[in-house]
């Protein structure tokens, strides 16, 4: 995910992701001990895959916003590579 977006942006989507599943976590990208206390609970209850699908969707949104603005002949081999996590 950090490849087109930077790691900080990666680090929010993380964060937006854990939080729809009900935690409290600043989304300031910055992946420290509550980020990691919350992916270890989400683990935990079995909802890693939630969590990453929750963490595509924002990655995927990134894709056709770029792809919007005169990147879409990138578009088929930035959503395949999504595809394949």
């Amino acid at each position: 995910g950090a490849v087109n977006c930077g790691v900080s942006q990666a680090g929010k989507w993380l964060q937006q992701s854990l939080n729809a599943y009900g935690h409290s976590l600043a989304v300031d990208g910055k992946v420290g001990n509550h980020t990691l206390n919350a992916i270890y609970e989400e683990e935990r209850k079995g909802r890693i895959s939630e969590i990453i699908d929750a963490f595509l969707t924002h990655q995927r949104a990134l894709y056709y916003s770029l792809a919007e603005k005169g990147k879409g002949k990138f578009l088929k081999g930035w959503l395949n590579r999504v595809s394949a996590v």
